[in-house]
């Protein structure tokens, strides 16, 4: 549905000198209902095929939103100090495109819901990251990411076609 660029700083040395972008291919899947989902990665930029692909995350709740439109969809709003980061987001333009819940393999391999997760982008730019919601309300910032888009198969989702029916 959407896929960008997961950018991290590397350094090394500690030396700013030596600092380095990292760029890795982050895309976010899901089954037509939201019921179960995959944060992939990739070892390469977006722009370049993989060499090697993995599940960064499973998601279920999956919630495609538009952030190419003003304003916030509540389903983004989920509570306490969080709040503020996704209003404060939206006056720079960056906006909800996908929420999530976590979810994780416990030892014994049955499922456990993790972490809430809120995808922001700013379409203009390209530009957003992954934040999530500690169970008091305070938000973390998971990753950053650039060249953000929706994928085709996320903009079908946000602007479904209208079937046309062929007179007989």
């Amino acid at each position: 549905m959407i896929i960008g660029d997961r950018v991290y700083v590397d350094s090394p040395t500690d030396d700013i000198m030596d600092a380095r972008f990292n760029r890795f291919v982050n895309t976010v899947t899901s089954n037509a209902d939201g019921s179960l989902g995959y944060q992939l990665e990739g070892d390469k930029p977006r722009a370049q095929s993989s060499n090697k692909v993995c599940v960064g995350a499973k998601l279920t709740n999956v919630q495609l939103l538009d952030a190419r439109k003003p304003g916030i969809n509540k389903a983004a709003l989920l509570g306490g100090a969080f709040n503020e980061v996704i209003i404060n987001s939206e006056k720079n333009g960056t906006r909800p495109m996908v929420v999530a819940d976590s979810v994780h393999s416990d030892a014994n391999g049955s499922d456990r819901m993790g972490l809430p997760v809120v995808i922001l982008g700013n379409m203009e730019m390209r530009y957003g990251g992954v934040v999530s919601r500690q169970p008091d309300g305070r938000p973390i910032n998971m990753l950053r990411m650039t060249s953000l888009d929706y994928t085709a198969a996320g903009l079908a989702r946000l602007n479904p076609q209208v079937a046309m029916v062929s007179p007989k």
